[in-house]
């Protein structure tokens, strides 16, 4: 059984919030804001990380000189979190969110609201990633919804997979989370997955080794 029309509403209201918050955090006081509040370390590796614009001789002599990416951006760079992570963690910090909804926001990207176990990642990736709600049984791409699947009391084997990827930040393969306590062939649950998933463009496979679990996108990746 699917999840019923109110929960759809309910993660695109979520991906419409998430991406105004993106648009908030690259206004400029709020970059300034960001950027004043870190260390003087962390700005000189940003400075080196990222393109700072020359001064022009129209700029007051007080004016701060700070790279144009925004600030979920510069801190993904700092901390190696996932880009989603790092867009809460700064609207917080911003004070654009309280507390609960800062753990409301991780609990659904991440299925977790200890920061702890939100795994860093250090490949930076400007490629759009496929996002999955665990606690609605979502996935999105692009803005779009890509499957629903029934939450219920125990997650199956799919909900699983899915949130090892989202528990990564989507990197390109993940290791089989049930390759030594699972012996049902993977093709045929990858296969029914890709059958759910089939009109979105992405699709799912196993390694040859039989090791990993793939991801593809229609997007070429850098």
């Amino acid at each position: 059984m699917l999840l019923g029309k109110s929960s759809s509403i309910q993660i695109i209201n979520m991906i419409k919030f998430t991406n105004r918050l993106m648009v908030t955090l690259g206004f400029e006081e709020h970059r300034l804001a960001f950027w004043d509040s870190l260390t003087e370390i962390n700005r000189n590796y940003l400075r080196k990380k990222f393109k700072i614009p020359k001064p022009v001789e129209t700029d007051d002599d007080d004016a701060v000189i700070l790279p144009q990416e925004n600030p979920w951006i510069l801190f993904h760079a700092l901390t190696g979190k996932p880009e989603l992570y790092c867009l809460v963690q700064v609207a917080f910090q911003l004070q654009l969110i309280d507390s609960n909804k800062k753990s409301d926001l991780l609990n659904e990207l991440f299925g977790t609201v200890d920061e702890s176990k939100i795994k860093n990642n250090k490949r930076r990736s400007r490629v759009e990633k496929p996002i999955w709600y665990k606690g609605e049984g979502l996935l999105t791409f692009n803005d779009k919804l890509v499957l629903k699947t029934q939450v219920r009391g125990k997650v199956t084997i799919i909900q699983n997979i899915l949130q090892a990827f989202q528990a990564l930040n989507w990197p390109e393969k993940i290791d089989d989370p049930f390759a030594k306590t699972i012996k049902s062939d993977r093709r045929f649950i990858l296969g029914y997955l890709n059958r759910l998933a089939k009109k979105s463009g992405i699709s799912f496979s196993r390694s040859p080794d039989r090791k990993f679990i793939q991801w593809h996108s229609p997007i070429q990746r850098d």
